[in-house]
């Protein structure tokens, strides 16, 4: 990933517009598309969660149930039961 983050500018054409020489310089005119966008927030939780894996202190699971986060579920479902409700009328 390094080397293509960092590569000669000149050398990235299309969908390989996607380096920070290019992009924090303005070169590229096309780079703000929705791909290079998700491109970029993928690159940036992987890194979060290689940090996390490095430094430690972090867990990778997710928390234990708690009642309020129970009654937050149950909430969402209510709200997506309630849409496709709506959405089968329509």
């Amino acid at each position: 990933m390094r080397d293509r983050l960092l590569q000669n500018t000149n050398r990235n054409v299309g969908f390989n517009e996607f380096n920070r020489p290019g992009i924090l310089h303005g070169v590229f005119e096309n780079f703000g598309q929705d791909i290079n966008f998700l491109r970029l927030v993928t690159l940036l939780d992987l890194l979060c969660f290689s940090v996390g894996l490095i430094e430690g202190g972090v867990s990778m699971f997710a928390p234990e149930h708690t009642p309020e986060s129970l009654r937050l579920a149950a909430g969402y479902v209510t709200v997506h039961s309630f849409h496709k409700q709506l959405l089968t009328k329509i």
